[in-house]
């Protein structure tokens, strides 16, 4: 089985999860520290909270893009061949040339293998139908059929449960219950309920909702612009008769690519810092996001990615041939040497490393006397989601590197599960840990040692991070978990999309 198909079907990679908890549990530190008080007489990362959020982002949109890649593809691939029978055409196959065929890990037809001997016209012209026709055609598939807008309303269904759902929940909860209203500084009241339900207003920790909610919308924009400008290119390959379908199909892609760079360096040198709860603001992050999630589709498309250490053990095993082994110095000196494999994977774990002390260095203290940068977290902001997206990109391509083993860590793991319950309750934990009178702020007060106030507030630090872990894991099961069942049987009811 080649790495793409692996990857393909366990797609809910560890390392991924692992980010995720580094995120979660980075706003956590940034918060104890900045909102709570909990000083710990070290303040170079203080700021991390804020390129966690960001990363948060990242990551979102890499995940959703890249599903929202696969399911659609497969389904465009899937109604292809009755949508061109329905306007006059005789699908013929060519060995190769189609390699949208050909689902995401499966290489039983590579691209670029085109016989060169065949006509690059994939089709027998059987009738000649109208552009209105065929633009009809289009239009029936859509209205009729009903499966392109199922498969979006599915995956708006999905977020909406998934993120909005829980958010309602918690902001009811703020605002009829005094406790936990205490907890987030009454800033939610049922006077003001409406605007934060209506995503108008976002105050306090929940000013990355509304962003996130309102990218939700461009997915499919994304993604269905990304696929027609790939059909465009064999379209045009194939009325022009100039360059093959593949060179045509790459093509589109390319510009696909092209057009979404353009539009994130547009939102990252105009953007609105003093409106972040603003998709205008944080726009950046998110295109790079969708940008590494296209980037790693072609990966996989192409088989680039390296095998693991355990695939390339089990390759081994099945290619072994039953022969006398060479002998010899020069054997000797080959047998030693690094596979391809190790190599690449050596190479993009170095790289992750590389990439991830980069990331440390864009807090302000560290990039002002490592990198000369004065302004406020201007490296984080210039990069504008890259050194998150390379960090993603470098760590799946290492497969089994060092680093992604180190960030798989079981706790980093859990912490990713349940992230956004983390996020969303983790100033409950702080502010009751602060009222212990034997731990925290009120103990340090009555503390003259430094070391004793260090002491207090780093138990404060670590009890605070065990009760965010705790509530968060509650919040998880208790109402995340039922609102993604409740959205996956509403799904399986009414947002069925039939097969070819």
């Amino acid at each position: 089985m080649s790495p793409s198909a692996t990857i393909r079907k366990r797609f809910h990679a560890p390392y991924l999860d692992g980010i995720r908890g580094l995120a979660a549990l980075s706003v956590v530190y940034s918060h104890s520290q900045n909102l709570y008080y909990q000083n710990l007489f070290y303040n170079t990362y203080n700021m991390i909270g804020q390129a966690g959020v960001h990363c948060f982002f990242v990551l979102s949109a890499f995940l959703l893009v890249y599903r929202g890649l696969g399911e659609w593809e497969t389904w465009m691939d899937s109604r292809r061949d009755k949508m061109e029978e329905r306007q006059g055409y005789e699908p013929v196959r060519l060995v190769g040339a189609e390699e949208a065929d050909v689902e995401l890990g499966d290489r039983t037809a590579p691209e670029g293998d085109i016989d060169s001997t065949v006509s690059p016209q994939p089709h027998k012209l059987v009738s000649n139908p109208t552009a209105r026709s065929r633009l009809s055609g289009l239009i029936s598939l859509w209205t009729t059929h009903g499966d392109p807008v199922r498969i979006w309303m599915r995956f708006m269904l999905r977020r909406v449960m998934r993120v909005y759902i829980p958010y309602i929940v918690l902001l009811l909860l703020i605002a009829y219950f005094e406790p936990i209203s205490f907890a987030y500084g009454h800033i939610i009241t049922p006077q003001n309920l409406q605007g934060h339900l209506s995503l108008r207003v976002a105050e306090f920790i929940f000013w990355s909702i509304p962003p996130e909610m309102e990218f939700y919308l461009y997915i499919p924009l994304i993604v269905i612009g990304y696929d027609l400008l790939s059909r465009l290119g064999v379209h045009l390959s194939r009325r022009t008769h100039r360059f093959s379908p593949t060179m045509g199909r790459w093509s589109g892609r390319a510009l696909g690519l092209l057009i979404l760079l353009f539009v994130e360096s547009y939102f990252l040198y105009t953007r609105e810092v003093q409106n972040p709860h603003k998709l205008s603001g944080t726009a950046q992050y998110f295109l790079s996001g969708s940008v590494a999630a296209i980037l790693f589709h072609e990966a996989m498309r192409l088989d680039w990615i390296p095998l693991s250490e355990q695939e390339e053990k089990e390759l081994a095993q099945e290619t072994k041939v039953k022969s006398i082994a060479p002998s010899g110095f020069a054997a000797h000196i080959v047998a030693l040497l690094p596979t391809r494999h190790q190599a690449f994977r050596l190479s993009w774990d170095i790289a992750n490393y590389g990439i991830f002390i980069l990331c440390l260095a864009t807090m302000p203290l560290l990039q002002k006397k490592i990198l000369h940068f004065g302004a406020y977290m201007e490296l984080e902001w210039l990069a504008g989601g890259g050194l998150y997206a390379s960090l993603i990109l470098t760590g799946l391509f290492s497969r089994d590197g060092s680093f992604v083993n180190a960030v798989t860590w079981s706790l980093l793991r859990f912490s990713g599960k349940v992230s956004f319950g983390i996020y969303l309750l983790h100033p409950i934990a702080f502010m009751y840990v602060n009222t212990i009178p034997s731990v925290g702020p009120l103990a340090a007060d009555l503390l003259q040692s430094p070391a004793d106030k260090a002491n207090v507030q780093f138990d404060a630090v670590c009890l605070s991070f065990a009760a965010s872990l705790a509530l968060g894991w509650v919040f998880h099961y208790l109402v995340e978990k039922p609102s993604m069942k409740v959205a996956e049987a509403v799904a399986k009811r009414w947002l069925v999309v039939k097969k070819a």
